[in-house]
């Protein structure tokens, strides 16, 4: 299937200091009425991915993880984007990585919570391999290798 790949993040306020913060997304275009969602981050939000004690004391996670049997209707609603794309728009104290990982994630999924969908994703070898996560600064460029 075919790949669409989109710029995403937040900018976010905190006690008037602006930061921001780049993710990148990845449509997974299977068939008409089929898609896959991938979130690739390495940094802030990191927590929701799944992690690795392997390499202790080096903290791994899956970078990239995936929501898979998204059907046409509930991804291309209308408020989901609008509220993805918010969230990178301007800075605002509400524009946190909860944004994406407990209230769009799961609205793609049809489910409260992203983890058991994402742990079904990671047994079937459809989300990304651990990694190290990002030093300070370099998310726009650490997203994409992911």
């Amino acid at each position: 299937g075919e790949r669409i790949i989109i710029n995403g993040g937040f900018l976010q306020r905190v006690d008037n200091v602006n930061y921001g913060h780049a993710v990148m997304y990845i449509i997974e275009i299977h068939d008409e009425e089929n898609y896959g969602f991938v979130v690739c981050n390495t940094g802030e939000g990191i927590n929701y991915h799944p992690a690795t004690i392997s390499d202790y004391p080096k903290e791994k996670r899956r970078t990239a993880i995936r929501i898979g049997n998204i059907n046409q209707a509930r991804l291309f609603e209308e408020g989901f984007w609008y509220l993805l794309f918010k969230l990178r728009s301007n800075f605002n104290s509400s524009h946190t990585p909860e944004q994406i990982y407990e209230v769009l994630l799961p609205y793609l999924a049809g489910v409260p919570y992203i983890n058991s969908v994402i742990e079904e994703e990671v047994k079937e070898d459809r989300c990304g391999d651990f990694e190290t996560l990002q030093r300070s600064g370099t998310c726009f460029y650490r997203c994409i290798l992911t």
